[in-house]
C-alpha cells in the first residue's frame, strides 16, 4: 500500500518547465519556478527561487487549471539583494485529482520576469467503504 502510494505521488508532480526568464540588463528580477512540495488533495507548497538583482522585489504564485492561470497567491517581498533566494507559497482551496498548472511571477521596478510553467496533480480523496454491523453483544 505505501508503495502504490508513493508510486501515486511521484506520477502526480511534473517538474516545471526549465528556462525562466532571465534578468535582462536593466536589473529586472529573475524568477525560477521550482517543484511543488506537500502535495495533498485540496493544498500544495510551490516553489522557486528569486534574483531581486538589486531592486526591491516582490514575487507570487500563478495557478488554475489551465496553462492560463486564473488565481494568485498575495504578493510577498523577496528583497532587493543580488543572490538568488528561495521562495515558497500555500496553494489551497484545490480540488482532490485535480491537475494545475502554475508559475513564479517576479516584479520591481525594473520589469516582471515569469518563470516556466509546472504542472501538478492533487491527490484523490481515499475511498472510504463501511460494512454493517456483526455480532453486537446480546
Amino acid at each position: 500500500m505505501i508503495a502504490r502510494l508513493l508510486a501515486l505521488v511521484a506520477l502526480a508532480v511534473t517538474a516545471p518547465v526549465s528556462g525562466a526568464a532571465a534578468a535582462g540588463a536593466s536589473g529586472g528580477p529573475a524568477a525560477t519556478t521550482g517543484p511543488v512540495t506537500q502535495l495533498s488533495g485540496s493544498s500544495v507548497t510551490a516553489t522557486g527561487t528569486v534574483n531581486p538583482n538589486g531592486h526591491k522585489t516582490s514575487y507570487f504564485f500563478e495557478y488554475g487549471t489551465s496553462a492560463s492561470y486564473g488565481s494568485r497567491t498575495a504578493p510577498t517581498g523577496a528583497g532587493s539583494g543580488t543572490a538568488s533566494v528561495g521562495v515558497a507559497a500555500a496553494l489551497s482551496g484545490l480540488s482532490p485529482g485535480a491537475t494545475y498548472h502554475y508559475r513564479l511571477v517576479a516584479q520591481n521596478s525594473e520589469g516582471t520576469s515569469r518563470g516556466g510553467d509546472g504542472i501538478f496533480t492533487t491527490l484523490s480523496s481515499p475511498a472510504v467503504v463501511t460494512g454493517m454491523a456483526s455480532e453486537i453483544g446480546s
